[in-house]
């Protein structure tokens, strides 16, 4: 009799413990959520895959799990199906924690670099003024830029070689920019016999003089000297607009005008094969020597704009 009494209280317990799972679904289901998740809503990492949401407890519980809503079934068969339905949420609940793995930081790199100075960026910030090793001196050639920015004001005149910039250059291939609040040059104006513009030359001041040490109006001379130091050849960009040129072949055209020079301290920068810029190292005191982390343009030959 005790054996009856207790073999029926225990079933009476689980068929209570399952109509109050039930109940709490219905009345909680967001909850509901978390144990069986409604169809699209598995993350992707969860095999099982789910109804979507029913409405009402017995359908709630169709398919595998009608045991839970069916109380005539034998205490074993509640057992064994209440242990399926915990040993499934757990494994529901498991999985449901992990998150997509983080795809990696895009790390963009562009090969085409118009520029042959390295991409490395990560010490511009921040850098004490004076902290590099040589000079860059940037001739950009003025046609090229000119054929997509016809109303620049220093197009009228068709240019050759115009001075863009003397950039203080580590030899790891770094730079650094935007060292300080140091004041520009008085009068802007009186320079953009080198430089095109005063927007220019306010911005290489700001950008890179800066970083040099100098003040200002010695910045600038040292520019200038830089620039009157370079011989630059005189039969170039005078060809057909289509004809190509190999870059090997400018280069020599540059280390003939300049025999003095290391054949490394000279780099040729260009843009969709079409030349942009010639590039010369300088030491501190303006010696021309060999470059350090400057890539010159990795095309075999190139076009070149007329002036």
């Amino acid at each position: 009799m005790t054996q009856r009494l207790n073999s029926r209280k225990s079933a009476v317990t689980n068929v209570t413990l399952v109509r109050a799972v039930s109940i709490f679904n219905l009345q909680n289901p967001a909850m509901e959520d978390k144990v069986m998740p409604r169809t699209g809503e598995l993350h992707h990492d969860t095999l099982v895959d789910l109804p979507s949401q029913p409405s009402s407890v017995s359908a709630r519980f169709s398919g595998p799990f009608s045991s839970l809503a069916e109380p005539a079934y034998t205490e074993a068969n509640m057992r064994a199906t209440l242990t399926l339905a915990l040993t499934l949420t757990a494994l529901l609940l498991a999985t449901g924690c992990k998150s997509a793995p983080t795809p990696p930081a895009n790390t963009p790199f562009s090969d085409q670099a118009p520029q042959s100075r390295q991409p490395v960026r990560a010490e511009r910030a921040a850098a004490p003024s004076g902290d590099f090793d040589f000079y860059l001196l940037n001739l950009s050639w003025s046609p090229e830029f000119c054929a997509t920015h016809a109303n620049s004001p220093e197009c009228p005149s068709h240019p050759g070689f115009v001075v863009h910039g003397l950039w203080p250059q580590r030899n790891d291939g770094s730079y650094p920019e935007n060292c300080g609040d140091a004041p520009g040059p008085a009068n802007p104006q009186s320079d953009t016999d080198l430089m095109p513009t005063v927007s220019l030359v306010r911005h290489e001041w700001q950008t890179h003089g800066t970083c040099t040490g100098l003040d200002a109006e010695t910045y600038f001379a040292t520019v200038r000297k830089a620039f009157h130091e370079v011989k630059l050849p005189s039969d170039i960009g005078h060809g057909d607009p289509d004809h190509t040129v190999s870059t090997s072949a400018i280069l020599d055209e540059f280390k003939m005008a300049n025999p003095s020079f290391p054949a490394e301290s000279l780099a040729l920068s260009c843009g969709n094969n079409r030349l942009t810029a010639i590039e010369v190292c300088f030491s501190k005191d303006l010696q021309p020597e060999a470059c350090q982390g400057v890539r010159s343009c990795r095309a075999g030959v190139i076009r070149v704009t007329p002036q």
